[in-house]
């Protein structure tokens, strides 16, 4: 088995229990799979369970604990998903404002 990591943003979907206070998210996943294929798929279930909407994912890469050499964090979820099998860090952000520029 890899580690495949996956960086989506997503939407609320209606049923979100804070749709009307979430604007999106962006979540990582670190995923045990035996191919890219099969981490996406469990990663579309998961944001699915969630009550997220995702849009394509922005990366998705095998990685290697060397690739986490300087980052502290990411090294943390790696590991964490060799143990566990799938990590899943949620990073939501509010609504926009009315009238507020898009970027």
């Amino acid at each position: 088995m890899a580690i495949f990591y996956l960086l989506y943003s997503a939407s609320p979907k209606p049923s979100h229990p804070e749709v009307e206070e979430i604007g999106g998210v962006f979540v990582n996943f670190w995923i045990s799979a035996k191919t890219l294929a099969e981490a996406k798929a469990t990663s579309l279930a998961a944001l699915d369970a969630n009550d997220w909407t995702p849009d394509e994912p922005e990366e998705a890469r095998e990685v290697s604990e060397a690739y986490y050499a300087d980052n502290p964090e990411g090294l943390s979820a790696y590991r964490q998903a060799l143990r566990d099998g799938i990590v899943m860090i949620e990073y939501v952000f509010p609504p926009e404002e009315e009238g507020e520029p898009e970027n």
